[in-house]
């Protein structure tokens, strides 16, 4: 009896993890460059029960009686960096990456210092801070090739194909864009930033402009979800 109190608490336990997990999404179903979360549960080794009885002769006597499942647990929470949602902004400072030609398990990210080192996010939507540089809308500055802050002086700046900035036809410098082979070497690290797994690379690659917002929030999936249960 106390055995299957201890599953049914699993099981709660897991739906409350998934429970948080897919309000964490709906709040965030408009945050630009968001990218949902998604879990895995797993259960324990079922184990098979049976009676042991004894007959004359000493002769064990096993009867099956059953499985009995043992419990369950979330065993890992993934990101889905799908290509999502685009838009038009109107502002000449929202940039977006397009993923054509990457798979489900492939990612294209900005690159972003910050105090705890370089950083990547999907998130856009960019701006000038009070020095003329492009920056996050958390005032992070976005990275250039070359490890430098871009400055722009504004918003009248132009992007090319290869991400390139151009101010009044001057090179102020290129936008450092990652790709990323495997999803699974990246995790997420607070304020629409993800950082990638100690050992492993991310190599720079060109990068298309468009001013766009994007999001994968995937908002009627998750309230689905979410009526379901």
């Amino acid at each position: 009896m106390l055995r299957g109190f201890y599953t049914a608490a699993s099981g709660m336990l897991s739906a409350q993890y998934r429970q948080n997990m897919l309000t964490h999404n709906l709040a965030n179903a408009e945050t630009p460059g968001y990218k949902a979360d998604q879990g895995v549960a797993r259960s324990f080794p079922t184990l098979l029960m049976q009676a042991n009885s004894s007959q004359a002769g000493n002769v064990q006597n096993k009867q099956p009686i059953g499985s009995l499942s043992t419990a369950v647990y979330m065993q890992e929470q993934l990101t889905n960096m799908r290509q999502g949602d685009v838009r038009q902004t109107g502002s000449a400072t929202d940039l977006a990456l397009m993923q054509a030609g990457t798979t489900d398990n492939q990612a294209v990210l900005f690159s972003v210092a910050t105090e705890n080192g370089e950083r990547y996010t999907r998130n856009g939507n960019f701006q000038t801070d009070a020095d003329g540089r492009l920056a996050t809308a958390s005032g992070y500055l976005v990275q250039g090739i070359d490890g430098n802050p871009i400055q722009v002086d504004g918003d009248s700046f132009q992007v090319e194909s290869g991400g390139t900035v151009l101010v009044d036809g001057e090179v102020r410098g290129t936008i450092q864009v990652v790709f990323a082979e495997n999803t699974n070497a990246l995790e997420k690290d607070g304020d629409g930033f993800i950082e990638r797994k100690r050992g492993h690379y991310l190599p720079p690659m060109a990068m298309k402009r468009s001013p766009f917002n994007c999001n994968n929030k995937h908002l009627k999936t998750a309230m689905w979800i979410q009526l379901k249960q």
